[in-house]
């Protein structure tokens, strides 16, 4: 019997509990939601990223600007879809402040960086290869991916569970 891979087990976690969607617009099941540790309100845990260039960034660095924590992974369309959506509000979004730190729950740094930089991404990304054992997955509560966080300029959190169809509105009242 051949062993299945971690990261065979989450990507197919990930299709199973996204349905096949292509993004994150709707609100998630209950059975399919996060167990959070953290509430609206709450500072966010900080965490360590690096970015695409090998530059040590801290999310509490980052206070006095909006910042999405995206969880994520590279073998999944709805994170697919839900980093290009990314993309797109970074571009719209970053000259009023706001910023992006991606989890990216993976095994394979090498694919994290390739992934990003072959969907346009280019912000802090944090990658420890321990999938759902990643410190800052575990320190917000987070099991389903894609999500993403929304931290408020003063480092508190303002939205958990950040669709697509949320991200204009809810950005526009961060910044």
């Amino acid at each position: 019997m051949k062993r299945i891979t971690p990261l065979l087990l989450v990507l197919l976690a990930c299709t199973a509990l996204l349905h096949g969607e292509e993004g994150s617009s709707q609100p998630r099941p209950k059975d399919e939601a996060n167990a959070w540790k953290v509430k609206v309100g709450d500072p966010a845990p900080n965490f360590t990223s690096t970015t695409l260039g090998g530059k040590l960034i801290k999310l509490a660095n980052l206070l006095g600007s909006p910042v999405i924590v995206n969880f994520t992974s590279t073998g999944s369309p709805a994170c697919k879809a839900n980093t290009l959506k990314l993309v797109e509000i970074e571009a719209k979004y970053r000259d009023q402040g706001l910023k992006i730190m991606s989890v990216y729950l993976d095994t394979a740094n090498k694919n994290v960086r390739m992934y990003e930089k072959t969907l346009g991404a280019n912000w802090p990304v944090n990658q420890d290869g321990k999938i759902l054992d990643n410190a800052a997955a575990l320190n917000y509560g987070v099991s389903v991916i894609p999500t993403n966080v929304l931290v408020g300029k003063d480092g508190n959190i303002l939205v958990l569970d950040l669709s697509d169809a949320q991200m204009d509105a809810e950005i526009q009242k961060a910044l």
